[in-house]
């Protein structure tokens, strides 16, 4: 017979979390997914949410919290890599040596 799964409750902190009611699993507030316990990697403690892989903790993250941010973000094409919202391109980046020599004085 298999072991019942339950719902935990739990405190998310930085680096750890707090069992407030025993369980099994947690949800990922992105998927709904359940998360296992000890599969358990990916938290807001901000947001007080569990996410069941980092692409998810990301997504949600960059969305306000999971509960608010139905999808990952889409991502973006390779063609509008370095293109502005008003659709300029920004300057290839260069290295210190190539930025001269120029000195501010005061």
């Amino acid at each position: 017979m298999g072991r019942m799964s339950l719902l935990a409750e739990l405190h998310y902190d930085a680096s750890d979390f707090d069992v407030i009611r025993p369980g099994t699993h947690v949800v990922c507030a992105v998927s709904g997914a359940p998360i296992p316990l000890d599969q358990l990697k990916y938290w807001s403690a901000e947001f007080q949410e569990a996410y069941r892989s980092a692409a998810e903790a990301t997504a949600a993250i960059l969305g306000g919290g999971g509960a608010r941010s139905a999808s990952p973000p889409p991502a973006v094409s390779p063609a509008l890599a370095g293109v502005t919202a008003s659709g300029g391109r920004l300057p290839a980046p260069q290295r210190i040596g190539e930025l001269g020599s120029s000195r501010m004085s005061r």
